[in-house]
């Protein structure tokens, strides 16, 4: 099945011909950033307002910066790279005002090995203004373990008021987790237990902590840490166990440590080196080898 005919655009935003034309025209090129940018570049002369389809032309003009960013074994992986970016698009039409920031995240995202949008989403863009945030999610962390560990067994769950629980801190041991249904409460901690062939390391956020932590991270008073707690409970709890290196990992520092904020600039041409988002000229990127 083509490209165009696994992406559904917002129809409000884009007319469908413009779509099918938007694929069509990136499968028969065969992903020619040259045909993409003379596209972008008709669109700009006409005065049209940026849409959902305008920006996903952009990023596809990106093919070959995006495809050097990832790692050596991905590289083949580029069209599902920029097909889960584009999914994330329709899912989000606010990027489209921050378009060359998110290109930027997904280029960041990229050098990790981990692509934006698609069912297991692994990295997640928030859009503000121009700018926008990005960081892995619970599934992103898992990706980049399981590159470099040939064991690694992931258990993160939530405890809830009702459920039979106890474990030990030293040595990091889940005695017992039961829960009976239609008895579960309001929930009181989250854990999470990673095994690997280094050993098993662990932790646990009582939810004092975790509402703590959600008070001062999130900035949105209708984000994900309202409308799904639990889950970004797990995630913080996953995030706390990787940033201190208690699990070897693929990523660098900014997809370990925290959310990284990334502006839009005057060229949309980069490559993510040494740790930042440096621009470069098309004319002067080498060939990849």
């Amino acid at each position: 099945m083509a490209l165009h005919e696994l992406m559904s655009v917002n129809a409000r935003t884009v007319p469908s011909d413009e779509t099918r034309f938007l694929w069509e025209l990136y499968t028969l090129s065969e992903g020619s950033a040259v045909k993409a940018k003379e596209a972008s570049k008709e669109l700009t002369k006409a005065g049209r307002v940026v849409t959902v389809a305008d920006c996903q032309r952009t990023m596809l003009a990106k093919r070959d910066y995006i495809a050097k960013l990832l790692p050596l074994d991905q590289r083949g992986n580029i069209d599902r790279v920029l097909q889960s970016a584009c999914t994330a698009l329709d899912a989000e039409p606010k990027l489209v005002g921050c378009q060359s920031a998110f290109i930027k995240a997904v280029a960041a995202a990229a050098a990790n090995g981990l692509t934006v949008g698609g069912l297991n989403e692994e990295v997640h863009i928030v859009p503000y203004r121009e700018r926008c945030r990005w960081e892995p999610t619970i599934h992103g962390y898992y990706a980049l373990a399981r590159r470099v560990n040939k064991v690694f067994r992931p258990t993160c769950r939530v405890v809830k008021e009702g459920d039979e629980f106890d474990f030990d801190w030293s040595p990091w041991t889940i005695n017992k987790h039961k829960s009976t249904l239609g008895q579960r409460g309001a929930p009181i901690a989250v854990y999470a237990t990673i095994e690997t062939e280094d050993g098993t390391c662990g932790h646990l956020m009582e939810w004092d902590e975790v509402e703590q932590h959600r008070d001062q991270y999130s900035g949105s008073p209708n984000g994900a840490w309202q409308t799904a707690p639990e889950q970004m409970a797990m995630k913080t709890i996953v995030k706390y166990i990787f940033a201190r290196g208690w699990v070897r990992h693929a990523g660098n520092s900014d997809a370990i440590d925290g959310g990284v904020e990334i502006a839009g600039g005057a060229s949309d041409d980069y490559i993510f080196e040494d740790g930042e988002i440096r621009e470069r000229v098309l004319e002067q990127t080498p060939a990849a080898g």
